[in-house]
């Protein structure tokens, strides 16, 4: 595939395989080793965006993205041989790990390579789109591979997929090819630091943070919330992320369509605006069905939070992209803090994960109407 088209076209794909590791915790469960998994992967969104830009920098994002995809092919074969609790599961979780974090920073360089700083956020939340589709599909393709007898199948399944992925990159031509000579100098903890200063981008950079962090909440809240307050079960848990991804995939769609026409600008304020709303709603819900007006309120706010901070920070730092992506990789760290706050705040009451959610969602509001203020 050349030109365009074909660079796009793989593009697409890489953000297909950077769900694979959202199906991260649907493995982890199976190995066994739920708590690990989950701690080694904000670990690396701790410590790898810095080298991931520097990367970027070096050779591209297209290459980049092509060696980031093929970091993942050694964890996949380690996790189709590894026995629960073994050494190669558990280096396959840590190489999963890594080959993530080396993709979520190179992926938002190539797009913006291909497509410019100002378009970004329109084609990286149509990406986005690709990416939350697979990952709704992910479990679905465990479960059936476990009913026809070895649900480990999905593993060379996945690396059969990656690989490809591979191939449709390195042949979307050279000509898509950016080297950022500078960048690769200058990305370093301390080149980060200096993006912080610029207001906008550090109130970003953190209402990301925050963002990942209510919406691990609000996840960890609903089995609770189904068995404590609605009596339910597994139906009623299903139901549940049925309206949360049904609603987010066409509000990530619209949001693609219309960012790239008006930018995110006008968008931040309203999307926040129903997260809040929805988040209330969650928190004084006496019903099921008024949980999932919540839910679906939820799903509208936070959509598109990704190509929010994206389409804030980075045209104002069109010549220095990797070490904005690495910044707003590394905010994804903060989800660690979700859990234990969840489960500090859980003898409160069984609404503790609600209430938290509300409270960093009205945060959330003000770290973006302060953006607002300021671009």
């Amino acid at each position: 595939m050349k030109g365009k088209a074909g660079a796009l076209t793989a593009l697409f794909v890489a953000y297909a395989v950077m769900a694979f590791p959202d199906g991260i915790g649907v493995m982890a469960a199976r190995f066994g080793m739920e708590g690990s998994a989950s701690a080694l992967v904000f670990l690396w969104f701790a410590l790898l965006p810095i080298p991931a830009g520097k990367l970027c920098g070096r050779f591209g994002g297209r290459r980049a993205v092509a060696f980031s995809l093929a970091a993942a092919l050694p964890a996949l074969a380690l996790l189709w041989r590894g026995s629960p609790r073994a050494w190669p599961a558990a280096v396959g979780f840590a190489l999963a790990g890594i080959a993530n974090v080396l993709l979520q920073t190179s992926v938002p360089v190539w797009t913006a390579e291909l497509f410019g700083a100002t378009r970004l956020s329109g084609v990286m939340t149509a990406g986005l789109f690709v990416r939350t589709a697979t990952a709704i599909s992910l479990p679905f393709a465990i479960a059936a591979l476990a009913s026809a007898g070895d649900w480990r199948l999905v593993f060379p399944l996945l690396a059969a997929v990656t690989a490809a992925a591979v191939l449709a990159v390195c042949r979307s031509g050279p000509k898509s090819d950016v080297r950022h000579a500078s960048a690769a100098d200058t990305v370093t903890f301390g080149s980060v630091g200096v993006l912080l200063k610029d207001r906008p981008t550090a109130l970003a950079a953190l209402a990301f943070a925050v963002a990942i962090v209510a919406d691990i909440a609000f996840n960890l809240s609903v089995p609770d919330a189904m068995a404590a307050r609605f009596g339910g079960g597994d139906v009623e848990t299903g139901l549940t992320y049925a309206v949360l991804f049904g609603v987010k995939l066409p509000v990530m769609l619209l949001g693609s369509m219309l960012f790239a026409r008006k930018g995110v600008s006008p968008f931040l304020l309203p999307a926040v605006l129903a997260a809040v709303a929805g988040t209330l709603v969650l928190f004084l819900a006496g019903t099921f069905p008024v949980y999932l007006c919540g839910v679906a309120l939820f799903a509208v706010g936070y959509a598109n939070v990704y190509g929010f901070v994206f389409g804030v920070a980075a045209p104002r730092h069109s010549d220095s992209i990797p070490s904005v992506s690495a910044l707003l990789t590394m905010s994804v760290a903060g989800g660690a803090l979700a859990s234990p706050l969840v489960g500090a705040l859980s003898h409160f009451g069984s609404r503790s994960a609600e209430a938290l959610a509300f409270a960093l969602t009205v945060a959330l509001f003000g770290l973006f109407a302060a953006v607002r203020r300021r671009i």
